[in-house]
């Protein structure tokens, strides 16, 4: 995460705190605020790691399949079965 985006979830928590506080509406007016700014913000970091790491593919395919042999890893340690509700390990 970007430091821009630290400082403002820092901000929004600081804000969040007020108004459990006050429970007054323009203290709940200044967290919305920040709260969309902090989900925007933190989609941007996201969109920005994601074209990174593509870029880093382009020049380097073993990253590539390096990183899609983790996700296959990731996936298959747990898996949940939707329709009967239970885990198969």
């Amino acid at each position: 995460m970007s430091k821009r985006t630290i400082k403002t979830i820092k901000k929004r928590n600081t804000t969040w705190n007020k108004y459990k506080k006050d429970n007054s509406d323009v203290n709940y007016k200044q967290y919305k605020d920040l709260l969309n700014k902090v989900v925007k913000f933190i989609r941007r970091d996201k969109s920005d790691y994601q074209h990174n790491l593509i870029r880093g593919f382009q020049y380097n395919p073993k990253r590539f399949y390096f990183i899609v042999t983790c996700e296959e890893q990731e996936q298959s340690k747990v898996k949940c079965n939707i329709s009967s509700g239970k885990m198969v390990i």
